[in-house]
């Protein structure tokens, strides 16, 4: 099954213009940027909001032991 799709896969590949497949892959790595971008930008507001969390309960500790 597995063969038959790659050769299928290729067969098709053949009938496809160049320019085509150009566009395909400028549009595949577009595609991956922005993914990229979108994932970094996630981890960076995730990393914000825990070092928050973070740096809140450091804070209310040191008060929390300051005052007694």
């Amino acid at each position: 099954m597995r063969a038959e799709i790659i050769e299928l896969a290729s067969k098709t590949h053949l009938q496809v213009p160049k320019v085509l497949l150009q566009e395909i892959k400028s549009l595949d790595s577009l595609d991956i940027k922005l993914l990229y971008n979108y994932a970094l930008d996630i981890f960076s507001k995730q990393h914000k909001q825990m070092m928050w969390k973070s740096m809140s309960a450091h804070i209310f500790q040191n008060l929390f032991l300051v005052s007694y």
